[in-house]
């Protein structure tokens, strides 16, 4: 399986589809409408000098509903390892908070939200592909929004990315693949569940099929499945979906 480096152009396509998704859909439902952005008096003064180490309380928070626990020493300590920056309450902070904040448009929320942990909450999205006379992507209707999307989900505990993607595959869509071809992307994403403390992480992986299979899903994951020509269909997927989905060209599927 090959691999490729998550510090690539896609971030900057992936951070301007979080950014248009944040503008153009509905709030996420439980969100709040208003966003803290650099017009706060608290966050200018530290937008000017480069760092961010404290958020105001304020009508943008969303809550901390999902939230399992707080980080233990450890996990701040790894995640600090990894490159990650904290507010002065030991909280991490998105990689891309001030260029959020300083987007009028865009802004950020605070609480967890929707999510189980503070950080990174580590996701993966299995791209299954069928080699047939053209290329089919398999697609799965989402429930929350109504969107397409890959069939994917959190990382339960002890599993690898590649384990989460072949089972999210299978309990959303009944389809069975094999060996992933390569990790397409490993890092942050577009989601509308996206907090200043609290965001998605994903693991793209590519996987072949031969063949479409006939999908069978589980209505209480999502509300419809299918195999779908690539062309034309990267910009009515959800979130950061379609520019994942360009990078498989670089593997060898033809557009």
């Amino acid at each position: 399986m090959s691999e490729r480096s998550p510090k690539t152009d896609i971030e900057k396509f992936l951070k301007q589809a979080l950014f248009n998704t944040i503008e153009s859909l509905p709030t996420y439902p439980g969100y709040p409408e208003i966003r803290l952005t650099a017009d706060d008096p608290v966050v200018a003064p530290q937008l000017a000098t480069g760092g961010i180490t404290r958020l105001p309380e304020g009508p943008w928070d969303a809550g901390y509903k999902k939230l399992k626990q707080q980080l233990s020493d450890d996990e701040r300590r790894l995640l600090a390892m990894q490159g990650y920056t904290f507010d002065v309450h030991g909280r991490p902070l998105h990689p891309w908070l001030a260029e959020m904040l300083s987007n009028p448009k865009v802004g950020v929320v605070t609480g967890t939200g929707e999510y189980w942990s503070m950080g990174p909450n580590r996701t993966a999205d299995p791209i299954i592909i069928a080699t047939e006379d053209q290329p089919y992507v398999f697609l799965v209707r989402r429930n929350d929004n109504g969107l397409w999307a890959f069939p994917g989900g959190f990382i339960d505990p002890g599993e690898t990315a590649d384990e989460a993607g072949r089972r999210e595959a299978f309990e959303e869509g009944g389809i069975t693949v094999g060996e992933p071809e390569a990790v397409l992307y490993d890092g942050v994403v577009a989601d509308t569940r996206t907090t200043a403390y609290a965001w998605a992480e994903t693991t793209a992986l590519l996987y072949k099929v031969p063949r479409r299979m006939a999908p069978l899903i589980d209505p209480a994951e999502v509300s419809g499945a299918g195999w779908f020509p690539l062309s034309g269909i990267e910009n009515t997927l959800h979130g950061s979906h379609g520019v994942l989905l360009r990078e498989i060209h670089a593997y060898g599927i033809p557009e």
